[in-house]
């Protein structure tokens, strides 16, 4: 049989935007962490909207930074923390940004005095401490003009066990050298490479956790409800995914079927 330990779980979801969640897609992935007990639980960026830092138009009904934030912290970290005690990241997405560009942008003099002067990061912000969730991000309070920003995006990815990444966009030229998960796009896709160094390797974009009928959507609704787990042979440096795709009315994990009510 296997050695103890060789094999490790990653469960990987995205794309929440806080108030936005999908009620749903949100108790079919706490159930699985629940069910699955993976090793590590990867929240790959736009866990928050901050719609109200946004450089959109905005509808005033829709700008409630407390509610929102405190509805992250409790329906998603504190459900997590609830059910498990594994590594949970959470690497930050375009959304995330919002927040900084907006410093970057209206009030640079209040960043300086929140990094520099109190010592605050974007975990105190986003009340990750609490939970004992990681950031995974590069630039945090340090990156000043929003040029910065947007090139410290792409650098916020995590590689687990030197053979998957994740990141919240996609690498479909494989620069990572390894299988990756990736979120951003609201739709489910699996592309798969394979080249005589690196053997057989996938890339997966997950599903979003938010409504698929939400306030982004223009046109035809073309979002997708899912997460992914990711199975691991820590020897072989092997990675198998299991992409979860929900229908209008169901989801299907690991063999146990959820209808939506």
């Amino acid at each position: 049989g296997d050695e103890p330990g060789r094999w490790k779980t990653v469960v990987v979801a995205s794309d929440f935007h806080d108030a936005e969640t999908d009620q749903f897609a949100l108790e079919v992935f706490l159930d699985t962490v629940s069910r699955v007990a993976p090793d590590k639980i990867v929240l790959n960026g736009d866990v928050f909207d901050n719609y109200s830092f946004s450089r959109f138009d905005k509808d005033p009904r829709k700008c409630d930074i407390e509610g929102n934030m405190r509805f992250a912290r409790e329906n998603i970290f504190k459900a997590l923390r609830d059910r498990s005690d594994a590594q949970i990241d959470l690497i930050v997405g375009n959304h995330e940004t919002h927040l900084l560009r907006h410093m970057s942008n209206r009030t640079p003099e209040l960043r300086v005095l929140l990094s520099s002067f109190m010592g605050l990061t974007l975990s105190d912000m986003f009340g990750l401490r609490e939970f004992e969730i990681n950031l995974i991000c590069k630039s945090d309070l340090s990156a000043f003009r929003a040029a910065d920003i947007r090139a410290e995006i792409a650098k916020n990815y995590a590689t687990y066990w030197g053979c998957l990444t994740v990141n919240h966009y996609a690498d479909d030229k494989f620069q990572f050298g390894t299988s990756w998960c990736s979120a951003h796009t609201h739709k489910p896709r699996l592309v798969t490479s394979c080249n005589a160094v690196l053997g057989g390797l996938w890339g997966m974009t997950t599903g979003c956790m938010a409504n698929i009928d939400n306030s982004y959507t223009d046109g035809v609704n073309r979002n997708q409800n899912g997460f992914g787990i990711v199975h691991i042979d820590t020897h072989k440096k092997h990675t198998i995914p299991e992409m979860i795709v929900f229908s209008d009315s169901s989801a299907m994990v690991g063999g146990t079927r959820y209808s939506r009510p």
